[in-house]
């Protein structure tokens, strides 16, 4: 059986942006096969790693119902959403911060595939480094 594939794509095609861009993107869902899927999410969120609790933040969601015909899953849908003024990216050694749009197909024989593309929102770094400068 055909496993069905999500495409997440950025219309600026950059994977770094900063609090107040606006965040364009489409996606497309395709080789479905014989899967009829009931809803579809997007979301753009933000997600911590690392020591202690995990939090995840949802900054854009959208769930459209079914039922589908596979000929409009396999058009663009488009989404965007204002990025916020935090929490900036960052890689620590103890916690990292992610963002990513995240799309979610959920089929009738109870299962789900999730896609994600991950960017990101701020520059700690040079956060940091004006800091101790």
């Amino acid at each position: 059986m055909s496993r069905p594939k999500i495409k997440i794509s950025l219309s600026d095609e950059k994977l770094a942006y900063s609090p107040g861009d606006v965040l364009v993107g489409q996606y497309v869902i395709d080789n479905l096969g014989d899967h009829k899927v009931v809803a579809v999410e997007s979301s753009v969120i933000w997600m911590t790693e690392g020591k202690g609790e995990e939090d995840i933040g949802v900054q854009f969601f959208d769930r459209q119902k079914g039922p589908f015909d596979v000929r409009q899953l396999q058009q663009p849908r488009k989404f965007s959403t204002v990025l916020p003024r935090s929490p900036f990216s960052y890689d620590g050694m103890m916690i990292r911060v992610r963002w990513a749009v995240r799309v979610r197909v959920f089929f009738e024989v109870e299962s789900q595939r999730t896609e994600e593309l991950y960017f990101r929102l701020g520059n700690v770094s040079s956060i940091l480094g004006d800091l101790s400068g």
